[in-house]
């Protein structure tokens, strides 16, 4: 009997220790895609400014020159 609680404890903390793991991973999962996520918006933000700058110079619209 004591030997079953002994083991069911250290099964609950081990079970505790992944879910911990687990969650830290998808924090941080959560956190690249949020920097992601401004990276674009930052690359469509320039974008849209180099077209509008271009449009009113009356310029072909091209991509930025450090584009590939």
């Amino acid at each position: 009997m004591l030997k079953g609680s002994i083991e069911a404890k250290q099964q609950a903390e081990q079970d505790a220790l992944r879910m911990s793991f687990i969650l830290q991973k998808e924090k941080q999962e959560a956190e690249r895609k949020r920097i992601e996520a401004q990276g674009i918006a930052d690359f469509q933000k320039i974008v849209a400014q180099e077209s509008a700058r271009n449009s009113s110079n009356g310029k072909a619209s091209k991509p930025p020159k450090n584009w590939r």
